[in-house]
C-alpha cells in the first residue's frame, strides 16, 4: 500500500508530541485565565478542568476530551456550558478573545509543554528523502510552528495548516485537501496519520489511500483497529 504513497501528513497532538502534556497543561491555563477573570472559586475550576476532558487523578486527558481530541470551536462551547451552570453568561466570542490572548502569553512567555513521541525524531528523518511530508492539526498554526520549531523538527514539513487556516474544523477534511493542494500531491497517493477514529473517518471521507492509526495518543487499539489500515504502536513500526 505504501507504494503508491508519496505524502504523508500528519495530525500533530498525540501523534508528533505528547497530547497529554501537552493539552493538560494547556487546558489548566485556560482555565486558571478565566478563574481570574471571572473570580471562580476551587469548585468552579475544578468544574471547568472536568468539563473540559481533565482527568486530575491520572494526569492524563480524558477519552473524547475534548481538549486534545476537538478543534477550539468545540472548546468555547464546553466554556459557554459549563460556565451556564454557574450561573454565568458568556458568549463565543467573548471566550474565543480570551482564548486568543491565551495564544499571545504562550507565546511570548514560551509557556508549554511539549515532548516529542519517542522515536518520531528517527521516523522523520528517515522518511524525509521518500515522502513529501505536511502537517493538519486542530490546533493554531502559530502554536504548532512553535512546537516543531522548539524540538528542530521544523525543517522536515513542507506545509503545516492549523484548525485557523481552515474554515470548516474537523472532521471535515477541508485541510486535508489543502495539504494535497499545496504539495500537488493527490488524496490517492496520501496517508494520512493519527492517533484517533474520528481524524481517520475523515482521511476516509477524503478518499485517502492510507489511513495509518496510532496508539500513542488519545484512541486505543479497538477504537483504531475498524476504521485503519495500518495500526501501529508508534511509527517506527512503519520502518
Amino acid at each position: 500500500m505504501l507504494d503508491n504513497v508519496s505524502h504523508l501528513c500528519f495530525d500533530k497532538d498525540g501523534v508528533i508530541i505528547d497530547v497529554h502534556k501537552y493539552w493538560m497543561h494547556t487546558t489548566k491555563l485556560r482555565v486558571s485565565f478565566l478563574k481570574e477573570r471571572f473570580n471562580f472559586n476551587a469548585e468552579d475550576e475544578l468544574l471547568f478542568l472536568t468539563d473540559l476532558g481533565a482527568d486530575l487523578k491520572k494526569g492524563k486527558l480524558k477519552k473524547m476530551g475534548p481538549s486534545g481530541y476537538h478543534p477550539r470551536p468545540v472548546i468555547v462551547e464546553q466554556v459557554i456550558t459549563t460556565a451556564s451552570k454557574i450561573g454565568l453568561n458568556f458568549k463565543y466570542n467573548q471566550i474565543n478573545k480570551i482564548f486568543s490572548e491565551i495564544d499571545n502569553y504562550q507565546q511570548e512567555k514560551n509557556d508549554y509543554k511539549i515532548e516529542l513521541i519517542d522515536g518520531i525524531k528517527e521516523f522523520l528523518e528517515f522518511s524525509y528523502d521518500t515522502f513529501t511530508l505536511t502537517i493538519f492539526t486542530s490546533d493554531r498554526k502559530k502554536n504548532a510552528l512553535k512546537a516543531l520549531a522548539d524540538n528542530k523538527i521544523d525543517n522536515f514539513f513542507s506545509y503545516v495548516i492549523g484548525g485557523d487556516n481552515v474554515e470548516y474544523q474537523k472532521p471535515n477534511p477541508e485541510g486535508v485537501f489543502k495539504a494535497c493542494e499545496y504539495v500537488n500531491i493527490r488524496p490517492l497517493e496520501t496517508a494520512y496519520i493519527s492517533d484517533t477514529s474520528s481524524d481517520l473517518y475523515m482521511a476516509k471521507s477524503a478518499k485517502i489511500a492510507l489511513k495509518v492509526g496510532v496508539t500513542t495518543g488519545l484512541d486505543d487499539e479497538t477504537q483504531l483497529k475498524n476504521i485503519s489500515d495500518i495500526m501501529v504502536e508508534n511509527l517506527m513500526e512503519l520502518i
